[in-house]
């Protein structure tokens, strides 16, 4: 005969299990992040020796730390998607094209490029890929082009960006019927 495994202490052992998960993973993390702490401190201990080598006068730590998630965004992480997402909330229905929202970022973040080049490169690798991921995670959608139509070389730029937008009001009308009724 089957003994019935009460409910409570089903869902007390699957929450154990879940969190047994949750701290193997990382404890895995923390080794991890413990071997590359390592390998960072080894590092600097020998960058140390080599600038002491250099310039004895020179205190190794002389230019301070360098925030890496700082970069050219502000010193909050997350600080470009927030300001792409804004931006195109205040475009409306109409959106903003690749270049105007280049335009925008460079003036808002206050970015300098030595050439053309340099700055073609930083739209194509970051100001593109980080909207083309906005639009995979559902915060964006394309306009200016019908679906599989395709954008002559060179045109990119006619593309906007624009956040999805919701029914309007006459597709709300439809949806309801005639005399009211959904």
């Amino acid at each position: 005969m089957r003994v019935r495994t009460p409910p409570s202490l089903k869902w007390a052992l699957n929450e154990r299990a879940h969190l047994q998960g949750q701290a193997d993973a990382l404890r895995r993390r923390l080794a991890d992040l413990n071997a590359r702490l390592a390998e960072t401190e080894s590092t600097l201990a020998s960058l140390d020796v080599f600038i002491r080598t250099l310039a004895e006068r020179v205190p190794p730590s002389a230019l301070g730390t360098v925030n890496a998630q700082g970069g050219r965004y502000g010193a909050k992480r997350g600080a470009l998607k927030a300001f792409l997402v804004e931006q195109l909330q205040l475009a409306g229905a109409d959106g903003v094209s690749t270049a105007e929202l280049a335009t925008t970022v460079v003036e808002r973040f206050g970015i300098q490029f030595d050439t053309p080049a340099e700055r073609k490169v930083w739209v194509d690798n970051v100001l593109r890929a980080r909207l083309k991921e906005m639009r995979r995670a559902g915060l964006l959608e394309n306009v200016g082009r019908a679906e599989g139509e395709s954008v002559a070389v060179g045109s990119r730029d006619s593309v906007g960006w624009r956040v999805p937008q919701g029914p309007g009001l006459d597709e709300l009308r439809e949806r309801r019927g005639p005399g009211g009724t959904t």
